[in-house]
């Protein structure tokens, strides 16, 4: 085992054949890549890691631990590239920051959500974009727009890239339907520990009663 785990993307053809290391590094501990997210004919992708070996802390006898995991994240460190299929150009996004922030990749910008709720936004090519006039609790990926939960009322919301501004609102909060991906037109989730499905129609028209469980789940 690495006292640093060797972490990288890769591109791979259909082929099989000419496989490309398009990121690699060994630079922290506990390091990983992931959030992976194709936009404009680019790639964009996290990293991130600690600037030492991480200290596990037991949330569940140890009475110190908020203020251990605060001290786990003040040495845990987070950076964005981005990659151009067409040339293989890869760029720094940001210099890293300290990874006590959410961080999100959208399609036209990336964010950091910070306590408050408050989701800072950036476009790819480094402009600000405009602050979203709400206030976030969760954000969950999604193939457009901004969709979360609002941070006063818990209920889901979706807010413009583009503009910052509210473009839908749902009835529904995080217990009626706990909302993890969107893709497209379909929503997935939990109720209570059950996983399920909502149209899109359906999540933000705030219908009940178009909530699937999947099958092949039992009550445990």
């Amino acid at each position: 085992m690495r006292e640093k785990p060797e972490a990288g993307l890769l591109r791979i053809p259909y082929s099989g054949e000419g496989e490309e290391v398009i990121y690699r590094t060994e630079e922290y501990y506990e390091g990983q890549v992931w959030d992976i997210k194709k936009h404009n004919e680019k790639i964009c992708f996290c990293v991130g890691g600690m600037d030492r070996p991480s200290n596990y802390v037991d949330v569940i006898n140890d009475p110190d631990w908020k203020e251990k995991i605060e001290e786990e994240k003040r040495h845990t460190f987070i950076k964005a590239y981005d990659y151009t299929i067409d040339n293989g150009e890869t760029k720094l996004l940001f210099e890293p920051r300290q990874n006590n922030e959410g961080f999100y990749l959208f399609f036209d910008t990336y964010g950091f959500l910070n306590e408050s709720g408050t989701l800072e936004l950036y476009r790819y090519d480094g402009e600000k974009a405009p602050v979203p006039e709400t206030q976030f609790w969760r954000i969950y990926p999604s193939s457009h727009d901004i969709i979360g939960w609002d941070k006063e009322k818990r209920e889901g919301i979706k807010v413009s890239e583009e503009t910052g501004k509210v473009l839908n609102q749902s009835p529904l909060t995080w217990e009626d339907f706990n909302l993890q991906c969107v893709i497209g037109a379909n929503y997935y989730g939990f109720v209570g520990k059950q996983l399920a499905y909502i149209s899109e129609e359906d999540f933000w028209g705030g219908n009940k009663n178009g909530i699937i469980i999947l099958p092949g789940q039992n009550d445990e």
